[in-house]
């Protein structure tokens, strides 16, 4: 009955742990990012906002225009 009862926690541990959720809001008082839960930050006062997203990246610059080449005449 006790290996049953370890193999179930380790089980449940296991089925449990996992990476948590990436934050994306963020709680903001007086122009100050404060950490804080939600129910934390709006019983304070303060406003609960989206964060920017800085994981996406920057548009990559578009090839320069290179001038057309003229042939050139072959001397004979």
């Amino acid at each position: 009955m006790t290996r049953f009862a370890l193999a179930a926690a380790l089980v449940a541990v296991t089925a449990f742990a996992g990476t948590p959720p990436k934050q994306n809001h963020q709680c903001m008082k007086d122009g100050a990012v404060v950490q804080k839960t939600k129910k934390e930050c709006l019983k304070d006062g303060g406003k609960w906002e989206k964060m920017a997203d800085a994981a996406k990246p920057a548009p990559a610059p578009a090839p320069a225009a290179t001038p057309e080449e003229k042939p050139t005449p072959k001397a004979e």
